[in-house]
């Protein structure tokens, strides 16, 4: 009898510990290791769980949380805030959304509250006071509306995750290039997950997570981790608390009196700085412990203002060219002046990385209020002034398919404004 007592405690105790740990002890063995290619058996398993359990998801109620952690920045968070979504109860089928998010990152801070509906979208701007309407193409500034994109909006999703996909970047003869693996089982704010890991062949050192809980099937965020020339960085969209099917909330949305209207405005048609506008003048703090006056700049040399930021790759794929231009028109009354942008609280970071590749020209640190004075809509931007301060060239769209060399466009500019 004492026997029996003995080991029906320690069922009792061995049972509450897995409850304590999310209920169910794992069914699905983790990978030993990545495969070469392809989709291992086991993550196969976990996404086809997760994918049977979208029938049961009408909608959901998040709190989300993103940070990111890199040599070069240290720890940052980037927003957090609650998301409600309701489905038609598979991919693609994502009804009305509200949301509430408070953004921080590079010294920016937000806080927007909003809605998407069939009719549109329409958020509160509160740190700004002004409210964005737009329509069912619109796009909302709080980044916590594409927490769940991975996942619930692309109808593909699944398929593409089990191994054959109809997107011809990850596809070779009908199969899927991607590597991708149960990698282990994590806690994420209390929920065991299991860690889907994905490589994509085609971009080095780069892996993608995802988590969905090991009882429940449901996503709960995921994970992007990079080691680049620039250092180790990850960046994480974790959901803190989840609930499915429960009565929804919906935030306040109504427009407070003393809110400005504004309709949304794609940012490539957004009004913005042209050729034969005059440069705002300004005077900011440089690299040297000074500072530097644009007018004062421009009166004694052709002026060229490169806007960027020190987590724009393409800002920094540019800049040896710009150095180029500089070493070789410098001797003509060209000068370079690179304006950080959009990256406020990062000046040390900027001014090393300007030093660590020996680039000459010179550096000023930018304010949140000089990026919205010169409308800056894209990083990099790039503005020639003349000896009057008048935009000559302009440049802020790099990528878009307008079939223009940049690097012969602007060198052409700088020789035109010389009269070379």
């Amino acid at each position: 009898m004492i026997k029996l007592k003995v080991t029906y405690v320690l069922f009792i105790l061995v049972f509450s510990a897995l409850q304590a740990c999310g209920g169910k002890e794992e069914i699905i063995a983790i990978d030993k290791e990545a495969p070469k290619t392809g989709t291992t058996e086991s993550a196969k398993k976990v996404i086809a769980f997760a994918e049977s359990k979208l029938k049961d998801i009408q909608s959901i109620h998040a709190t989300v949380i993103e940070t990111a952690n890199s040599e070069m920045y240290g720890s940052e968070e980037i927003y957090t805030g609650d998301i409600v979504m309701k489905f038609g109860g598979k991919p693609g089928t994502a009804g009305d959304q509200w949301f509430e998010s408070k953004q921080s990152v590079k010294g920016k801070n937000k806080h927007i509250r909003g809605v998407f509906t069939s009719e549109g979208l329409k958020e509160l701007h509160l740190n700004k006071k002004k409210v964005i309407k737009g329509d069912k193409n619109a796009n909302s500034a709080a980044w916590i509306t594409g927490a769940f994109s991975w996942i619930y909006r692309d109808a593909d999703f699944y398929t593409k995750m089990k191994g054959i996909s109809s997107d011809n970047k990850s596809t070779q003869n009908n199969k899927n290039t991607h590597r991708i693996w149960l990698e282990a089982i994590e806690d994420v704010y209390g929920t065991r997950c299991y860690v889907i890991a994905e490589i994509n062949p085609q971009i080095e050192k780069f892996v993608q997570r995802y988590y969905f809980g090991a009882n429940d099937g449901f996503y709960y965020g995921n994970t992007s981790e990079a080691t680049t020339s620039e250092g180790y960085g990850i960046n994480k969209t974790l959901i803190k608390k989840l609930s499915i099917n429960d009565e929804l909330p919906q935030f306040d949305v109504e427009v407070p009196e003393d809110f400005t209207v504004e309709m949304y405005v794609a940012p490539w048609d957004a009004k913005n700085i042209e050729v034969g506008m005059q440069a705002p003048d300004w005077t900011l703090p440089n690299q040297e412990g000074g500072e530097q006056t644009l007018s004062k700049e421009y009166t004694e040399n052709i002026v060229l203002l490169d806007f960027w930021a020190t987590w724009c790759g393409p800002c920094k794929a540019k800049m040896p060219f710009v150095q180029k231009m500089y070493d070789k028109y410098k001797s003509k009354g060209f000068k370079v002046i690179s304006v950080l942008s959009g990256d406020v609280g990062h000046e040390k970071e900027a001014a090393e990385y300007i030093k660590k590749h020996n680039y000459t020209f010179d550096l000023v640190f930018g304010t949140n209020a000089l990026s919205d004075t010169y409308k800056i809509r894209f990083l990099p931007t790039v503005m020639l002034l003349d000896n009057t301060g008048k935009i000559v060239h302009f440049r802020d769209t790099p990528g878009v398919n307008d079939n223009v060399d940049e690097k012969i466009e602007l060198e052409n500019a700088i020789k035109k404004v010389l009269k070379l």
